[in-house]
């Protein structure tokens, strides 16, 4: 799940029980930025 909000971008990531989080504050990061955040919280 990600969340895009006026204070940053979260995202909460589910695999076999587990979860994993993570939030990269505002201002909203170039299409780069938010690609790397998004694979760095992969399971």
């Amino acid at each position: 799940m990600i969340w895009l909000s006026e204070k940053g971008v979260k995202i909460k990531v589910y695999a076999h029980g587990y979860g994993e989080s993570d939030f990269l504050p505002a201002p909203l990061p170039d299409k780069a930025t938010l690609k790397s955040f998004i694979r760095s919280n992969e399971l």
